[in-house]
């Protein structure tokens, strides 16, 4: 029988094309900043790491990438998990963007979604 630690450490995984997404079911549902850095300019997306199983119709991420929803645009999206910045009011950057000394590009609609689930688990209306 399979103990309480080992179903965490199960993947989760999604078929889809025939290729599997794989990443730890602790990951999914935590909110993570998107680094879309292009060139010196760093532009941080508050998005939500999903379940494969909640977008059927998504094109599978490659290995090593996770399949999130933004709270930009409200859509799925593969992303690397190299580009995913932690998001914690305790620790950067989200406390310097929340104090103003971060020079990062945030969308603050998008800021105070990801904000109020993280506060109180409740997805946007509109999801």
């Amino acid at each position: 029988m399979e103990s309480k630690k080992q179903r965490k450490r199960r993947k989760v995984e999604g078929v889809d094309s025939g290729r599997t997404v794989h990443y730890s079911e602790e990951d999914v549902g935590k909110v993570v900043f998107y680094d879309t850095r292009t060139g010196k300019k760093q532009t941080l997306v508050p998005v939500l790491i999903a379940s494969p199983g909640q977008c059927p119709e998504f094109v599978s991420a490659n290995p090593g990438e996770v399949i999130v929803r933004s709270f930009k645009s409200g859509k799925f999206m593969s992303i690397p998990k190299e580009d995913m910045v932690r998001f914690d009011r305790e620790s950067e950057p989200l406390l310097s963007i929340l104090s103003g000394s971060n020079d990062s590009i945030v969308m603050k609609p998008a800021l105070e979604k990801a904000l109020a689930f993280y506060d109180t688990g409740i997805l946007p209306g509109t999801w």
